[in-house]
């Protein structure tokens, strides 16, 4: 799912079996206009393709996997192919 994130807090954390990890809470931004508050986290090639950009106050668009009240983020929004024509 393409989910608004804003972030409010993030940092790396290291798992004995998954290494370095991104970990943080964010604010959700639905289509409705309503917020809910959730934990983010990101590991291997999706954390190193989103790491850069997650920083605290940012509203960002990721690809991700909601699962209760954790946000597994996956990687950037895709941009559209025009766009990234244009780019």
């Amino acid at each position: 799912m393409q989910t608004t994130l804003k972030i409010a807090s993030v940092e790396t954390r290291t798992s004995a079996t998954k290494g370095k990890y991104t970990y943080g809470k964010a604010t959700m931004l639905k289509k409705d206009g309503s917020t809910r508050e959730v934990t983010i986290m990101a590991f291997g090639a999706q954390r190193d393709s989103v790491k850069s950009f997650l920083r605290k106050g940012r509203t960002v668009r990721v690809t991700a996997v909601f699962d209760g009240g954790v946000v597994k983020i996956l990687g950037p929004q895709a941009a559209p192919k025009a766009e990234a024509a244009a780019a």
